[in-house]
Formats: C-alpha cells, sequence, structure tokens
C-alpha cells in the first residue's frame, strides 16, 4: 500500500549533520594512543568513543523499528447466520487469523428470505463500535439497511495484539468485514455500501477504491492527514530507533508498553477545535458522555509508533473513484474541513456533499442535530445507486 512518512523538522538535519561530524572525529582520534594524548583530547576521545558506541547501537535498532510488526492470530470464532434477528446482534468472524467482534443490525422490518442492501461502518483511530459508529450503524438500520460496526483488530472485544495501532492492518479489517457481508444470504450483494468517521473515513476509501464489490462510499467528519502537512518534532530515525527498541523489548520479555491519552483531556467542551486536533474529541469521553464506553481505552501500544509515523497516502486514492459515487458531510467549524474539501475537490466521479452550519468535527459523532440529518443524506444517497441498479436491470 502506498504510504506517506511524516516529515523532520529541518533544523534536525543539522543536528545529524553535526552527529556525522563527531563521529569522523572520533575515527581520527583512535589512531591516536591515549597515553600520548593530552588531558583535554583524552576527554573528548574518551567521549567520542562513547558516542561511536551509542551510534553502533542505534543501526540494528533504527532497522528493526523500520521492520513491519505484524502479529498473525490463530483465534476461532462462533457464528451462525440463521440467528440474526431484527434489531441488534453481535457477530464474529476473522480477519488475518484475528477474530473481529461486530455489532450487526438487521431492520426491525425486515422479512425472512429477502436480501437488503448493506452498509460497514469504520470507526474513528481507536475507536469501538459501541460509540459514534455505533450510533451511525443503527440510525442507518432504522432506513431499511443492514448495518455492521466492528471493532478493528486490538479495540475492544475484538482480537489482535491488544491496543496495537496500524492503519494498514485496520484496512485489512475493512475488507474482512466486506467479506462476511458478502457471504449473508440476507445481503443484496449488488447494493454494498462501505462508511468511515474520522480517520475511520480514510481506511474506508481505501479498501472501496480497491474492491469492485462496494457500490459506493459515504465520509463522515472526514480527516486525511497530509505529508505536507505534519512535521515530527524529533528526528525520524529517533522514531525508528524508540520503535526498534519496543519490538525489542517485547520480543525479549513479551510485555507491551501502552502509552496515552491519544484523546487530549479536558474538563470542559471546547469550541475552539483547533486546540483538540487529536482523536474523536475529549469533550465527547468525558464520564456519562456517549463516547465514555467500557471497551475504549485512550491509549495504545508503543509498538504502534511507526505505523503512526507512517500513513496511508490517502489523497492518493481519489483518481480510483471515477465511477464510484462518494458522499461527504463535515461541518463548517470543523478543524478537519481543509482536508475534506481538498479531498472532495479532486473527486472527478459522481459526488455529493452535506455541510453542516455550525457543527465541529466531532459534533457529528453524536448530536442529534447534526448526526440525524447526516443519516438522512446517507440514506437517500445509498437508496439512490440503488435505485439506479433496479433501472439498469429492467432495461435489460
Amino acid at each position: 500500500m502506498p504510504k506517506i512518512t511524516l516529515k523532520t523538522s529541518p533544523i534536525w538535519r543539522y543536528v545529524l549533520l553535526a552527529l556525522v561530524i563527531s563521529l569522523g572525529f572520533a575515527l581520527v582520534l583512535m589512531l591516536v594512543p591515549i597515553n600520548t594524548a593530552v588531558w583535554w583530547g583524552r576527554t573528548v576521545q574518551v567521549g567520542l568513543y562513547i558516542g561511536l558506541g551509542l551510534t553502533l547501537i542505534s543501526i540494528p535498532l533504527n532497522l528493526l523499528g523500520r521492520r513491519q510488526f505484524d502479529p498473525v492470530g490463530s483465534d476461532t470464532f462462533r457464528f451462525d447466520s440463521s440467528n440474526l434477528r431484527p434489531g441488534k446482534n453481535k457477530v464474529e468472524y476473522i480477519s488475518d487469523g484475528s477474530k473481529i467482534v461486530a455489532d450487526l443490525y438487521m431492520p426491525d422490518d425486515f422479512v425472512a428470505g429477502e436480501k437488503r442492501p448493506v452498509v460497514v461502518i469504520t470507526p474513528p483511530n481507536s475507536g469501538v463500535k459501541e460509540q459514534t459508529a455505533g450510533l451511525y450503524a443503527q440510525k442507518l438500520s432504522q432506513k431499511g439497511f443492514i448495518t455492521v460496526a466492528f471493532d478493528p483488530r486490538g479495540f475492544g472485544e475484538s482480537g489482535g495484539h491488544s491496543l496495537y495501532l496500524d492503519i494498514s492492518r485496520q484496512v485489512d479489517d475493512v475488507k474482512s468485514s466486506i467479506d462476511f457481508v458478502s457471504n449473508l444470504e440476507q445481503v443484496d450483494t449488488n447494493n454494498i455500501f462501505n462508511m468511515g468517521i474520522c480517520v475511520g473515513t480514510g481506511i474506508s476509501a481505501y479498501e472501496t477504491a480497491y474492491d469492485s464489490r462496494i457500490k459506493a462510499e459515504a465520509m463522515v467528519s472526514p480527516t486525511f492527514l497530509s505529508e505536507d502537512e505534519s512535521v515530527l518534532p524529533i528526528p525520524l530515525d529517533l522514531v525508528y530507533m524508540i520503535g526498534g527498541a519496543a519490538k525489542l523489548w517485547y520480543l525479549a520479555t513479551g510485555r507491551d508498553i501502552k502509552f496515552g491519552p491519544m484523546v487530549p483531556e479536558v474538563a470542559i467542551e471546547d469550541a475552539d477545535e483547533d486546540k483538540i486536533k487529536v482523536g474523536m474529541g475529549a469533550f465527547y469521553y468525558l464520564p456519562g458522555m456517549p463516547g465514555d464506553v467500557p471497551n475504549w481505552q485512550n491509549r495504545v501500544s508503543i509498538l504502534s509508533l511507526i505505523p503512526i509515523i507512517e500513513w496511508l497516502n490517502f489523497f492518493g486514492l481519489t483518481k480510483r473513484f471515477r465511477s464510484t459515487p462518494v458522499f461527504m458531510a463535515y461541518g463548517s467549524n470543523a478543524f478537519s474541513k481543509g482536508s475534506a474539501i481538498k479531498f472532495y475537490d479532486q473527486l472527478d466521479g459522481p459526488k455529493d456533499r452535506l455541510v453542516l452550519d455550525g457543527a465541529g468535527h466531532f459534533d457529528m459523532y453524536w448530536k442529534p442535530e447534526y448526526v440525524d440529518p447526516v443519516v438522512e443524506s446517507i440514506s437517500k444517497f445509498f437508496n439512490r445507486q440503488v435505485e439506479l441498479e433496479l433501472g439498469e436491470n429492467n432495461a435489460k
């Protein structure tokens, strides 16, 4: 999968250059016998030896950090499609050997023997099915769709390495979800739709771009990270070294380190979204709020460090949507609207959008005054694609 790597601040180029020069001096001083060196020279020599030793240690750590961590599971699961009933159903299926746990919603008016369109919903980064993805799944099922909100591997009730966040693996989880619904006798396989929220939009769109089974894509409060807009505060090689050390620790001890918070912790809702550009919005997760669910944790595995800085190139997808309809919804006050508009403008295929006046990025996760019109618009958009399918079939 084509990726982008976050850039390093230019100042670190000079720091790294200084390190290279220092190593050069160390190699020169290695030729000078210590017993003939003056006091200051001996001190510098010892210091540079230490620097050289640390450099030799850092090289294998750097290389180890660059290697992909891709644990394969060996889970089992239970599922019988004949047990599906109108309303909420907990289901299980496999993604690369690990169990995916999802909530599947059947429309209340579903009649045995019929087939319905289906919508697979990908949650925001670190999100779980009981949060905003589940809310949209429930409401879209009330519009007549079969819907699936799932826990990506490592999160919620799903299997896999605990709290390991890797976007490329989550794309595989979306594919496994499409595989799952494609084999349900209750699903109209000619009308499989995909949907994502926040960063889940890019994950969902990635699968849609390469999967001909998916008829259309819906994007809610989309966030598309670009290489030009993100600069690391530390050297990239240092990040790889830390990642390598984390992998070495895990391989040696079998223990993992979790870090966070992924979502900034604040006491009250802040209308200025520029202050909270990470995760799903702090206020949404405060105790007693809709995002405050037992299956969600405000942290990730330190093994996620490298995947976090190596993002999939979402903007490279736009040309693959020339024949796949896209619906997008975002708020006029959302901090993420810039990337959403950029992605939308680059689409040259069938598309439509809803811009909610006054809505912020996080408002569309749970506030009825914004969620309900988005659900209504998505329902109409997907139903238009179903009607087009029916019209083409009738014409034949």
